[in-house]
C-alpha cells in the first residue's frame, strides 16, 4: 500500500532526526539519560553512514466515503536502507490486505532521492491481479530524504535542534529497568512523542493541506543496546496519527481500530546507494487517482 510507504519513510526520519538534537558526550551507566541515549544512537548511524531497518506494520481501518464504508485489515513487512551521504532511501517489502473480504497481496520496491528541488520516488509494484513489473516515478515538494543529510552534518549545539528535541521527547521517560530486544539487554525509553506537521503532510500527500499547528501524539517504546547505545527497536502506535490525517481529507473518514509499527534496526553492512540507470531510463511518470477511497486503499 502506498499509505504504508508514506508512513514508513517519515516515521524512520522522525526517529532518526530526533536523535540529532542531544549532546554527544559519553557517560558512565549511572548517568545515562534519554538525551544521551538518543545522541549516542545517532552517532552509531553516522559511524555506519547508513540507517538500516526492517519495519512490520499491522493495521485495521474502517474507511467511510461517498456513502460507502469498507474495512481494511492487513500487515506489511519492509526492509529499508537509508544512505546518509548520498541521501537515497531504498525499500522493498510485501503487504497483505483484506478488503471486502478479498485478500490482496502486493510486493513493492522503491527508491527515493532528491533531484533538483524535488523529491523523486521511483516505484515498482506488483499485485495479485497485476504481476507486470514496471517502474514509475513521482515528483513531490516534500522533503522525505533531507533528514539523511541532517544526520551526517548535524550541529548538536544548534539551539533549534535542542528545542525540537524538547518538543519531540518531552513525553518520554527512561525506565529504571532494562529489557531485552532480540536477545540484547537494552535501556528502555517510553511514552508519548509528538509527530509534527512535516511528518503528517508527507503521510497525507495528495489530500488537503495540513494546518501548521497540527500536532499528533503517538505512544512509543524505544530500545537502546545497553552496551553501545545502538537503537535496536522502536514500537509506535500510529492509530491517532492516521485518524488525525484522515480528518483532513474532504468527505473521507478513517477510523483506525489499530495501526502499530515495529521497526528493528541493524548495523551489519555498508551501503552506497544510487538510483540504477535502467530504472531511471525506463520509469514512466505516475499519476495518482483523485478518488479518495482508491488513494487510501492503493498503498
Amino acid at each position: 500500500m502506498r499509505l504504508i510507504g508514506k508512513i514508513m519513510v517519515p516515521v524512520i526520519g522522525v526517529m532518526a532526526t530526533s536523535s540529532l538534537f542531544a549532546g554527544c558526550a559519553k557517560t558512565e551507566p549511572e548517568n545515562i539519560t534519554k538525551e544521551v541515549l538518543f545522541s549516542d544512537a545517532i552517532n552509531n548511524f553516522k559511524k555506519n553512514n547508513a540507517l538500516l531497518a526492517t519495519a512490520d506494520l499491522d493495521m485495521d481501518l474502517n474507511i467511510e466515503a461517498s456513502g460507502f464504508s469498507i474495512n481494511v485489515t492487513g500487515s506489511s513487512k519492509y526492509d529499508v536502507e537509508g544512505d546518509l551521504k548520498n541521501e537515497v532511501i531504498h525499500s522493498v517489502g510485501d503487504t497483505d490486505l483484506e478488503v471486502f473480504g478479498l485478500d490482496q497481496k502486493m510486493h513493492t520496491e522503491t527508491y527515493t532521492t532528491r533531484e533538483d528541488d524535488s523529491t523523486v520516488t521511483y516505484m515498482c509494484e506488483t499485485t495479485s491481479e497485476n504481476d507486470s513489473a514496471e517502474w514509475s516515478y513521482k515528483k513531490t515538494e516534500t522533503d522525505d530524504v533531507n533528514w539523511l543529510g541532517r544526520i551526517a552534518s548535524v550541529n548538536v549545539n544548534d539551539n533549534e535542534f535542542k528545542s525540537q528535541l524538547d518538543e519531540f521527547a518531552k513525553g518520554v521517560n527512561l525506565s529504571s529497568d532494562t529489557s531485552k530486544a532480540d536477545g540484547t539487554d537494552c535501556y528502555v525509553v517510553s511514552g508519548v512523542v509528538t509527530l509534527d506537521n512535516d511528518m503528517l503532510s508527507s503521510m497525507a500527500e495528495g489530500t488537503t493541506a495540513i494546518t501548521a499547528d497540527n500536532k499528533v501524539m503517538a505512544d512509543s517504546v524505544w530500545y537502546f543496546n545497553k552496551k553501545n547505545h545502538e537503537l535496536k527497536k522502536v514500537e509506535l502506535d500510529l492509530a491517532s496519527a492516521i485518524d488525525n490525517v484522515s480528518t483532513q481529507v474532504e468527505d473521507v473518514k478513517v477510523t483506525p481500530a489499530k495501526c502499530n509499527i515495529i521497526i528493528y534496526f541493524s548495523y551489519d553492512k555498508k551501503i552506497n546507494l544510487s538510483i540504477p540507470a535502467d530504472i531511471k531510463d525506463s520509469a514512466k511518470e505516475r499519476v495518482d487517482s483523485d478518488n479518495a477511497i482508491k488513494m487510501l486503499t492503493e498503498i
